[in-house]
């Protein structure tokens, strides 16, 4: 059964070959057709008011005769095509025994000038096919792709192949649902977004956030941390206090500009970009790409997506990506620590008291609390050991 399948498929590949072989064989004798056909009509009057022709009559290219005309002028193609290759196949042949006795750089030098006429008709052609290819799902026929193509053409690359992707959603996945939100309705991605998560390394909650100035596309992820003390999930931050709670309640203030209503809210995020895949496109968050805090006060266009492709590459970043899941475990834990931090802090500031009122309207603080009381516990008891007064006064009370 396994070499009948084979064997069908060598077939299949074989039949693709010859068929493209063909293709190009055909193309070219119809050329030379229409150029005998259509020479004195079209091609002739042409070249003569380019002042080809003149040049050509003054090398004795030009012939009474039409058919004789064309025949020297693919003679003369065919020598200088050959021309080229000999001095191509040369030069090659000399970067390589270059290479060969040591001259290594020098050697790949040329031999890249000599491949690089050969090169270039693939490098202009190969993109496009590909291209072709990955917009295959993006519509039903190339008339409608053509539609698509030409309604995002405005906007620049990564906004329209972001676009395109979520056509080929609206096509191949039967959960596919998308709410846009324009920058200035950034209160309703820090709606959705600021919430208790019941498990961090399950996590299908997020959203895709594109940066207008930076011109890139982000997975936004949840943070319960109210604004004012929001940067409190980055690891090793540099502000004041646990967490840096001091430094980010300094002042109510911090972070306000025209735009901005309120403290700056973040969340943290990944760098995403939509590639061509074989026939599809499909989103990739890159090895290199680490957590960043989002400020969703920026310009920025927020897409709530429902999909299946989209939840399973959140679920497996959530689960394998451990920088990720540090952030999101400090953020959980520093939420319900820090009433605890900040009950006997001397210096009352407005960024506390809105911090204080905000942690009231979180999603889901009360119902997933049980969920993280251990980790809570384990951090007091390592900064009471520490001898900070906060911990252990919270021994004294529970004791």
């Amino acid at each position: 059964m396994l070499t009948e399948l084979l064997w069908l498929w060598d077939a299949k590949l074989q039949y693709e070959r010859q068929k493209a072989q063909g293709l190009a064989g055909l193309t070219a004798i119809l050329t030379v057709i229409l150029l005998v056909w259509k020479w004195d009509e079209w091609f002739y009057p042409l070249f003569e008011n380019t002042g080809f022709v003149g040049l050509v009559e003054r090398t004795g290219l030009v012939h009474d005769l039409s058919v004789v005309t064309i025949i020297n002028v693919i003679a003369v193609i065919f020598f200088i095509s050959l021309f080229i290759a000999a001095t191509c196949f040369s030069v090659f042949f000399l970067g390589f025994l270059l290479i060969c006795i040591g001259a290594s750089k020098v050697g790949q030098t040329i031999v890249f000038l000599a491949t690089f006429p050969v090169i270039v008709p693939f490098l202009l052609f190969f993109p496009k096919r590909k291209e072709k290819k990955a917009l295959r799902n993006v519509a039903s026929n190339a008339k409608e792709l053509k539609e698509i193509q030409k309604k995002y053409k405005h906007l620049d690359n990564e906004e329209r192949n972001w676009n395109l992707f979520l056509e080929q959603l609206n096509r191949t996945d039967e959960d596919f649902k998308v709410e846009k939100w324009e920058p200035f309705q950034n209160m309703e991605a820090e709606k959705h977004l600021n919430r208790v998560l019941p498990s961090i390394k399950e996590n299908t909650d997020f959203l895709i956030g594109y940066h207008k100035y930076e011109k890139k596309l982000y997975i936004l992820f949840p943070n319960p941390l109210p604004a004012p003390i929001s940067r409190s999930f980055e690891i090793g931050i540099e502000e004041s206090g646990l967490y840096g709670f001091e430094g980010q309640c300094l002042s109510e203030m911090k972070g306000l500009s025209m735009l901005s209503p309120s403290p700056s809210y973040y969340v943290p995020a990944l760098g995403v970009t939509v590639v061509q895949g074989e026939d599809k496109l499909h989103l990739k968050v890159e090895q290199n790409t680490t957590v960043k805090p989002f400020d969703l006060y920026w310009m920025a266009d927020y897409y709530r997506v429902q999909s299946t492709e989209l939840k399973e590459l959140i679920r497996s970043l959530s689960k394998e990506r451990i920088d990720l899941q540090r952030c999101l475990q400090q953020a959980h834990v520093a939420f319900y620590l820090f009433p605890t931090y900040s009950h006997k802090r001397e210096v009352i500031t407005d960024g506390k008291v809105k911090y204080f009122n905000e942690s009231k309207n979180v999603l889901h603080a009360d119902t997933f609390r049980g969920f993280y009381q251990a980790d809570v516990e384990k951090e007091i008891i390592k900064y009471a050991k520490d001898g900070e007064d906060w911990a252990i006064n919270w021994f004294k009370k529970v004791e």
